[in-house]
């Protein structure tokens, strides 16, 4: 025997069912969104008060370079990630570096007699060596070990004073960190951007640093670990400061640039906000000039041998290790 159903009392309560489910599936989905919004906050509160990814003075290990590059002057990755490119200053040489084992190969690329080169960057096949009057020595083709060579001269001047190098994806642009220049009674450290596209220099800086913007920030800070950097710059009228390097981070996006005068690393966001500081020791970082970073977040600094050997450092993200 069959019975009839009403249909009307089935479908109230199959659309219920469904509404429940829709009301559960969003709560979920609001709640992860909250969680996630909470962690950036968190992490960003760190950022905020001082925290650091790295312990930039207990390197994870650090690889002793050949008399060859006693005076590495700047780093940076390949393309492929597997290898570091090296200068030194004065020669005209692209060295590469096994990134696991610290080896440099053993033919390096030449490419000048010699010139004041400070740093070096690789987009794709291409690397980039600036000179410290801003001058940049285009090598193509490096793969092929023989690269054509080409200059791009900039309005920059050995006044400037560049030393740091580095690419940015965001923008394809080279940027350049000059070591300063004086206007009045105020000194300051500009970073310029140069467009691959089109080959020029943007006149306007896209970072300054100024003795001001680091007073301010160190007055703002309790804690200890910066006890040696209010030392080294609140008493100050003048800033005693070098940029030698500069890399950005390929996870956060924040900009690192280290100073082999005063020992010291500085993490800007790009609306010219200091983050951070951290003073280097100097018996680990005798002369720090270059600094990159691999794809997973690890950070190379190089040392100049100053007497001693040339040294490169490997540090990774503390929760990493």
């Amino acid at each position: 025997m069959f019975y009839k159903t009403d249909v009307s009392y089935v479908l109230p309560i199959v659309s219920l069912k469904n509404s429940v489910m829709i009301t559960k599936l969003i709560l979920l989905l609001a709640v992860i969104a909250l969680l996630a919004w909470f962690w950036q906050c968190r992490t960003a509160q760190k950022v905020q008060t001082g925290d650091f990814l790295y312990q930039i003075n207990t390197p994870t290990k650090t690889f002793n370079l050949p008399p060859d590059l006693e005076e590495i002057s700047g780093i940076c990755f390949t393309s492929d990630g597997r290898k570091l490119a090296a200068i030194q200053d004065e020669t005209g040489y692209m060295y590469l570096i096994d990134k696991q084992s610290g080896i440099v190969e053993k033919d390096p690329i030449f490419f000048a007699e010699k010139g004041d080169f400070e740093d070096i960057a690789v987009v794709g096949d291409v690397a980039y060596i600036v000179k410290s009057k801003g001058t940049v020595t285009i090598l193509n083709g490096i793969a092929s070990g023989k690269p054509t060579i080409e200059q791009a001269d900039t309005f920059l001047t050995k006044k400037d004073n560049i030393e740091g190098l580095c690419y940015d994806k965001k923008t394809n642009c080279l940027w350049f960190a000059s070591k300063g220049q004086k206007e009045g009674d105020e000194m300051f450290k500009n970073v310029y951007s140069f467009d691959l596209n089109t080959k020029q220099l943007n006149p306007k800086p896209i970072l300054v640093i100024t003795l001001a913007l680091l007073q301010t920030f160190l007055k703002k800070q309790t804690s200890e670990r910066f006890d040696a950097l209010k030392n080294d710059f609140l008493k100050e009228t003048f800033l005693k400061l070098g940029p030698s390097g500069i890399a950005i981070h390929p996870k956060t996006g924040e900009i690192y640039i280290i100073s082999s005068i005063n020992k010291v690393l500085m993490v800007f966001n790009r609306q010219n906000e200091l983050l951070t500081m951290v003073k280097m020791d100097k018996t680990i970082h005798r002369q720090p000039e270059g600094i990159c970073f691999d794809t997973d977040g690890t950070l190379y600094i190089s040392n100049e041998a100053k007497g001693e050997v040339a040294q490169l450092h490997v540090f990774m993200v503390k929760n990493a290790q």
